[in-house]
């Protein structure tokens, strides 16, 4: 009797590691993007000889997926967000602090400024000194820089510890100290050749990329998992091949191999068969999951695939997940790298949920999210088609109405529209 308890006990014990293992797998295939299922297919495929992968399949009756543009936000800030943060909070609403905003949307991605700084001033010259002066007082340090030099004595300037002879060094002899001219440099500041390379210790302390630290945008490329149309005001959805790759067992070389009378060569072709079923499962489930979470936005949100300004709904994870009787982190998973097509632009599945936002005016009254989209949508359709309005002198705007709005939400309303960047939409 014990050792059928133990037996039953065992058994049971490796039943919850295989449905662990196959757990793990399915939402492995859930989470990531249909450009590393490929990958991973792929992997599998060449692991596994009984097995071979087809994207042949297409999609009846609907475009056929293209190939898109998306936006991948590397880390939590980005630098021009994190300088916003800190305007907003140092600097009233006063026209020198549009000047320091105008600045900031003029980094590069190392935090240096890319505009003609001589000509910029030329009027007001005084005025755009004081906004340069604000904005290189912000951190991090060497922010606002034109050249290398100056982004050094930035952060020397700041920096309590520095090396008693950075600053003049570096102000008067930059080109000596780049080039190590030890000789000239110890007999014009009357110090000892070890003094100077100590200097050199210290300034490659310092960062020549102070904005590097923080998040970008780059640009990848990657097929829908999903497209919708429209037909007579009623909305269709179809999976694409690229989000359910056709999993197929090579039916003629497991024939050629189990006719052999050799055991090991038998139990190894039946471990390759189940993870080629497993996995075609876990594809499926994938794919299943994802129509399923499809349906429902097309569903919900469907003033925003039928009506010109695309209008969003309020609405959360945790809203599609009770409808859908699945826990949270699953939709987050299935949501998160996975784009639906429709005949205006691509969008990543997350961003069809919301939550209720208002913004406060000057006067402190509410403003609802949708009527400063609208009022950005306005915006760009009255702009100068020869000088479109760049998405910062689209927050300024909004600013001169009272209303206060990053440039990073302006640019997720407009490309939610189906709106292309100013530079895209200027015309000769």
């Amino acid at each position: 009797m014990q050792y059928e308890n133990r037996l039953n006990q065992k058994q049971t014990q490796i039943q919850k590691l295989v449905l662990s293992q196959n757990m793990q797998r399915s939402l492995h295939v859930l989470r990531i993007s249909n450009e590393e299922l490929r990958n991973y297919v792929k992997e599998e495929a060449l692991a596994n000889p009984l097995m071979t992968v087809s994207y042949r399949q297409k999609s009846q009756g609907f475009d056929e997926p293209v190939r898109q543009e998306v936006y991948q936000d590397q880390g939590s800030q980005s630098l021009y967000e994190y300088l916003l943060e800190q305007i907003n909070l140092t600097m009233r609403a006063t026209p020198l602090r549009q000047k320091v905003l105008y600045l900031a949307d003029n980094l590069d991605d190392n935090g240096y400024l890319q505009l003609d700084f001589a000509q910029l001033s030329q009027e007001d010259e005084l005025a755009w000194l004081d906004a340069l002066t604000l904005l290189q007082e912000l951190d991090p340090p060497g922010i606002g820089a034109r050249d290398l030099q100056e982004c050094l004595l930035l952060q020397i300037n700041r920096d309590e510890q520095a090396h008693f002879l950075a600053a003049e060094v570096l102000k008067a002899d930059f080109a000596a100290f780049v080039q190590k001219d030890w000789t000239y440099l110890a007999s014009q500041y009357a110090c000892r050749v070890s003094d100077l390379e100590d200097l050199l210790a210290y300034v490659q302390t310092l960062t020549p990329a102070p904005g590097a630290a923080y998040k970008q945008e780059e640009i990848e490329y990657t097929y829908p998992d999903m497209i919708v149309k429209s037909e007579a005001g009623k909305l269709a959805l179809q999976l694409t091949r690229y989000a359910q790759p056709e999993i197929i067992l090579n039916e003629r070389y497991l024939a050629d191999l189990v006719g052999k009378d050799d055991q090991e060569v038998a139990a190894y072709l039946q471990t390759q068969k189940e993870k080629l079923q497993e996995l075609a499962q876990a594809i499926a489930m994938r794919g299943q999951t994802l129509k399923r979470i499809g349906q429902e936005i097309i569903s919900y949100q469907q003033d925003f695939f039928l009506k010109a300004e695309h209008p969003l709904k309020p609405w959360l994870l945790r809203d599609l997940a009770q409808k859908l009787q699945l826990h949270e982190s699953t939709i987050s998973r299935a949501v998160n790298g996975k784009y639906l097509q429709t005949d205006f632009g691509s969008f990543e599945l997350r961003s069809f949920f919301t939550q209720a936002t208002v913004y406060h005016n000057v006067n402190g009254q509410d403003v609802q999210v949708d009527k400063v989209k609208a009022e950005i949508l306005r915006l760009i359709e009255n702009e100068d088609k020869r000088k479109p309005l760049s998405d910062q002198k689209i927050v300024l705007a909004l600013d001169a109405q009272g209303v206060k709005i990053s440039r990073r939400t302006v640019a997720k309303y407009r490309e939610t529209a189906g709106i292309a960047g100013s530079s895209k939409r200027k015309e000769s």
